[in-house]
């Protein structure tokens, strides 16, 4: 798949050096691998799940819940500080 050349403010076309080309490609590389994994992983995590039930919605709502009152007694501590 090719992607669009870049455009600029006035929406014309242009053309990149091959020194922009070579660490466009390589963010896009990172990136893909980035992205590539951490799909793996939620797709091996959320294989087994359906077979614990309705625990694991507990473990999510326990550590959601958890995370906000610890974020709100940080806030109650720190009221000087713009969060």
């Amino acid at each position: 798949m090719s992607r669009p050349e870049k455009i600029d403010e006035h929406g014309e076309g242009k053309e990149t050096s091959p020194e922009n080309s070579y660490f466009r490609n390589k963010f896009i590389l990172i990136m893909d691998t980035l992205v590539y994994a951490l799909r793996d992983f939620f797709e091996f995590t959320f294989k087994f799940m359906p077979s614990i039930g309705s625990a694991v919605n507990l473990l999510f709502i326990g550590a959601l819940s958890f995370f906000l009152v610890y974020w709100i007694v940080q806030m109650y501590k720190n009221p000087e500080k713009k969060h």
